[in-house]
């Protein structure tokens, strides 16, 4: 298996103070994100149940960047549950997508349970490109939460699991230096696995191995 690529000069670690931070008050908040598609395989409402749970630690703010068939109804819940420490975007400019990330202190990949069984969100990648510990709400043995463990990038835990998610949450805004470490180790591995230089260099050992065959 070849996987997707990050593009890792594009995506690079980048300053919490940065312009969008600034926009939208967030350079002092710790910032929990969920960037990319509000679809049917993403477990949003675990994602709200344990931000409303997380609102007696008013550091943290949640910030979702996305789109998609289920973000009326997240916008829906965020307002039934007054869920003032969540902010929603829509899809941003690709030339924010740095400071998007770098913005955040956590990148969340919430997933429903089985759904890690058929995907690998490259959102994994970009969260480990920009420097970022990851928080990964998936399947035991899904090659998603093998990556977290190889690349000590983050911390797994079940998916469908308010519990465990709002724990995962707490303890990486209790630890956060170590967390810090783990986003460093997350852009190692990336670059040297998930860039397009390495992913590129499989296919080029891929077509010499056929083509020697033949």
């Amino acid at each position: 298996m070849i996987p997707n690529f990050v593009d890792v000069e594009t995506i690079r670690p980048g300053p919490k103070d940065n312009p969008l931070a600034r926009e939208l008050g967030l350079v002092d908040k710790y910032v929990v994100l969920y960037a990319g598609n509000i679809g049917m395989t993403q477990s949003f409402d675990t994602l709200l149940e344990a931000a409303g749970r997380l609102r007696d630690a008013p550091g943290v703010h949640f910030l979702i960047v996305g789109d998609g068939v289920r973000r009326e109804h997240v916008e829906a819940q965020v307002r039934a549950r007054a869920l003032d420490n969540v902010t929603l975007l829509p899809y941003q400019p690709r030339s924010r997508v740095p400071d998007i990330y770098a913005t955040a202190d956590l990148g969340l990949v919430p997933l429903m349970a089985g759904a890690a069984t058929a995907t690998v969100p490259s959102k994994l990648y970009t969260i480990m490109a920009s420097a970022r510990p990851a928080l990964v709400a998936a399947d035991a043995g899904s090659a998603l939460v093998k990556t977290v463990r190889d690349a000590q990038c983050g911390l797994a835990v079940p998916p469908d699991d308010a519990d465990a998610l709002e724990a995962g949450i707490r303890q990486a805004y209790s630890r956060q230096d170590q967390f810090r470490a783990f986003g460093a180790s997350g852009r190692r591995y990336v670059a040297a696995h998930f860039s397009r230089r390495a992913v590129s260099a499989q296919y080029h050992a891929l077509f010499e191995a056929l083509a020697a065959h033949r």
